[in-house]
Order: C-alpha cells, then structure tokens, then sequence
C-alpha cells in the first residue's frame, strides 16, 4: 500500500509486512459466529516499520468472531507507528479483539485506545515499548506493560479503570517525559521480577509488586 492508501484484511486473512510502509488507515474485521471463530491478523515482522497515519480498527461484526493486530518483532528496531487512534469494536462478550506487541517491539501511539468492548485486549511483552507520543491530550490506559514511555507535547490522564502495571526490568521502565498529567484515582504498580527504577514522580497510588529491587530515582 501507500501512503494515501485505506487497508483492509478481512476474515480468514493472515497478513505479513515484510518491509518499511506506510498507509492511510488500517481495519482489521472479523465475521466468524457461533460455530466457527473468525480470525484476521496482521505480523510486522522483523527490522520493519509500519506506520499508519489515521485509525487502526480492530473489528468483529458478529458474535463469536475475532479481530487480531499482532505485531511479531524479534528486533527493536521493528515498530507499530499508529498515528492516530486504535479502535476496538465488537458486539458482545464473545469476541477478543487483540493487540498484541511482542518482546523487543515499540508501539508509538499518537491518539488514544478505545476499548469499545470489555473483551478488549492489550498484550504487551516484558520487553516491549509503549510510547505514548501524542502532541494532543492522550489516557494511559490502565493495563500491564513492558516499558512505559510518554513523550511529545500533549497532557496526559493515567487511567483508572485497574492499574498501570509496569514490569519491564530496567532504570527506564517508566519514563513520563515533560508533560502534564491528571492522576486523580489513578494506580501505578512496579512488578518487575528483576532491579527497577521508579523514577520521581507525583503518583496518586503507587504499588510494589514481586520480589524484584526497586530504587527510587
């Protein structure tokens, strides 16, 4: 595809991006029921970037379907840039649509995460990198990451719906940049089973998880 180019993979596809692109908008759509799941998926493979310039869309449009971006990298300099929001929709409790960044994978992510269904999924690997590089306002949504990173000019509101888990074992496991956040109701837990840094930091409520050292920066 192009960069002016509108990208869709439909059920029963499995697609592999084997080098640098990018592309207008990505929708990922399933339609498998009740007897049989569907299943469309996307693999950025190794030493690629994909960048998609407006919305990812991780749909499934009947019950019992699936929708699947899975970004499969054993190199960190393959990247998911998504340039504006990351969409998932589904109709009921029986779908999982799934974004799934791999160990030694970046996620740089410029809009927000609506998680349109409570089967939504987020899976990142231990050592993978989310960065939230937004110039706009962006949620860190509540869930478990490998690193956590924030960076450009926008302001930035810690989810409260569970808690930011951090679990990568590092001194940057978290690194909140310059910009401004609303904390209020928010939950932060450092879980790393190896030494992390938890760096200075106004947090509403912070945890400690494992039996991991953590050092406070």
């Amino acid at each position: 595809p192009g960069p002016l180019d509108d990208v869709t993979i439909l059920d029963g596809d499995q697609v592999s991006v084997d080098v640098t692109v990018t592309c207008l908008s990505l929708t990922i759509e399933s339609n498998g029921d009740i007897l049989a799941n569907g299943f469309a998926s996307l693999t950025v493979n190794t030493l690629v970037t994909f960048t998609v310039t407006g919305n990812i869309n991780l749909t499934s449009i009947v019950a019992g379907g699936n929708s699947l971006i899975q970004t499969t990298l054993n190199s960190a300099t393959s990247i998911l840039n998504a340039q504006s929001d990351i969409n998932f929709n589904a109709l009921d409790g029986n779908e999982t649509p799934t974004i799934n960044i791999q160990n030694l994978s970046t996620l740089n992510i410029s809009g927000n995460f609506n998680l349109n269904s409570s089967n939504s999924t987020t899976t990142f690997g231990l050592n993978s990198t989310v960065n939230y590089n937004g110039a706009g306002t962006q949620t860190i949504i509540a869930t478990s990451y490998g690193r956590l990173q924030s960076s450009g000019a926008g302001a930035r509101i810690l989810g409260t719906t569970g808690t930011i888990i951090i679990k990568r074992n590092t001194t940057t496991c978290f690194t909140p940049g310059t910009n401004s956040y609303t904390i209020t109701g928010s939950s932060m837990e450092f879980s790393g089973g190896g030494a992390q840094t938890i760096p200075a930091f106004n947090f509403n409520d912070l945890r400690v998880g494992s039996a991991g050292t953590k050092t406070f920066a």
